[in-house]
């Protein structure tokens, strides 16, 4: 969340094995790049304070103070490759080159700032936003000056977003259905952190997580709050609204498919062709709050309102209600 920090215990000689991990997998310069020492993670920041302490001295300090740890048994298992370093690889390295961390790490900084240069060579990223506010990059300009330099861009904008680059295969086929496939297309890319999906000019990071399903009873003077789509509240209004009979009850429900909506001053449609008239991006289609009393669809999220008897004129009596919602800050996402 916004300025909350997360505290990571990664150390000297997790770095280290990290680095010659993604070596022999064949990553580039953005892999191989050093941990940072903090960085932004969503909106909130992540921070390394021990990147510069050995494994042994945080050991060491924990037996002196006594500090209780847990070690896990899988540690020793040199089946997985991590385990295998410390264990066969790294004690030889030590063996002949007894300050092998210290250069590794300093390779490391090395090629972050290679890989920060060629951000800048390939110019200011071209951002924009889904009228969500979902972020993304402007698609012509992201494609603009051949692959390696669309790889770059995405691979900033990645890092902007505090998401992790997948592996070059699929960030390059990523980038060739980006340019070859048609304009009914979407293409998707799911990374460890967040998907990314083209829509109309741009291609997006979309919200985490599955569409809601479930339904919810809203009541005037309360607010729900619903995981990947927001707060969804009543309002007061002056204008048109919904007058609310006694014992009236409203509901939040979310696409099911099939749904009819009369729009106001609009003949009757299907709920789905209103949204891709509207420009709604597909991955918000099934999250948008649709306010029902009884089994009539009243209010499309804080889009529209139906045509309804339960709709009050403006300069009706009755106390009127729309329904109001506030999207999740897109950057909190995954």
């Amino acid at each position: 969340a916004a300025q909350e920090v997360l505290f990571m215990a990664h150390h000297l000689d997790d770095q280290v094995e990290t680095f010659l991990l993604r070596l022999l997998r064949g990553a580039g310069l953005e892999g191989l790049a050093a941990m940072p020492a903090q960085r932004p993670l969503g909106a909130g920041t992540l921070v390394r304070p021990l990147l510069s302490c050995r494994r042994a001295e945080l050991a060491d300090y924990a037996r002196v103070f006594g500090l209780s740890f847990v070690e896990d048994p899988s540690n020793t298992d040199t089946r997985f490759d991590r385990n295998f370093l410390r264990a066969e690889v790294l004690p030889l390295l030590a063996g002949r080159w007894p300050g092998y961390r210290a250069t590794i790490v300093r390779a490391g900084e090395h090629l972050g700032a290679a890989a920060l240069q060629l951000r800048e060579l390939a110019g200011p990223l071209p951002l924009c936003t889904t009228t969500f506010g979902d972020p993304g990059l402007e698609l012509p300009a992201l494609l603009a000056g051949g692959e390696e330099s669309a790889a770059t861009r995405l691979r900033a904008a990645l890092a902007l977003w505090g998401a992790r680059a997948p592996d070059h295969a699929a960030l390059g086929e990523f980038l060739r259905q980006l340019r070859d496939a048609g304009e009914e297309a979407s293409p998707e890319l799911r990374t460890a952190d967040c998907t990314l999906r083209r829509f109309q000019g741009g291609v997006f990071r979309v919200p985490g997580g599955l569409p809601p399903t479930d339904t919810f009873d809203l009541v005037p003077g309360t607010v729900l709050e619903v995981p990947g789509v927001g707060r969804i509240a009543l309002a007061p209004t002056a204008g048109e609204g919904i007058v609310l009979a006694a014992g009236a009850r409203l509901e939040v429900r979310f696409r099911t498919g099939g749904e009819y909506c009369r729009a106001r001053g609009r003949a009757a449609a299907p709920l789905k062709k209103l949204l891709q008239e509207w420009g709604v991006p597909p991955w918000w289609r099934q999250r948008l709050p649709l306010l029902y009393c009884g089994e009539e669809l009243v209010g499309i999220a804080d889009m529209a309102l139906c045509e309804s008897s339960r709709l009050g004129a403006a300069d009706g009596a009755d106390q009127r209600w729309i329904l109001t919602w506030e999207r999740p800050d897109s950057s909190l996402d995954d």
